[in-house]
């Protein structure tokens, strides 16, 4: 079994159909169209096994994901117990609707300068026409 891909044509594939499904048992077969890859046979058994690995792999990569995010949110506090601290730390309660900061951010004039206007365009009428 060869490291690289056989790499048949596909203007060939329609005369050497049985041979490429040879092949295709012992190694993947790249198609081309126009002299550029366009797909990748490959034998049913392998395909089915690579969806297995891939998913294999993507669960493990999801748990793992998992467990850092609940590792990471076990060191911050709920936002009740924010909200307590800061009312036992400055006397008052924390307020949480309060303006928004686009809000403050629409009030200030945008230093955008628009260019200045375009002349309109003639009408199509008006076009001269040369005599040719």
């Amino acid at each position: 079994m060869s490291d690289l891909p056989r790499i048949v044509p596909a203007s060939e594939l329609r005369y050497k159909i049985n041979e490429v499904f040879q092949q295709v048992r012992e190694q993947a077969v790249v198609l081309t169209w126009r002299g550029r890859p366009r797909a990748v046979l490959v034998d049913y058994d392998a395909y089915g096994a690579m969806q297995e690995r891939q998913l294999a792999l993507e669960t493990a990569r999801d748990a793992l994901l998992l467990q850092r995010a609940t590792e990471t949110a076990a060191n911050y506090l709920p936002v009740e117990a924010l909200i307590r601290q800061h009312r036992e730390l400055f006397g008052e309660d924390l307020d949480l609707i309060g303006p928004s900061p686009l809000s403050s951010r629409a009030a200030t004039p945008s230093p955008f300068v628009p260019p200045p206007a375009r002349p309109a365009p003639r009408p199509s009428s008006a076009r001269s026409k040369r005599p040719r």
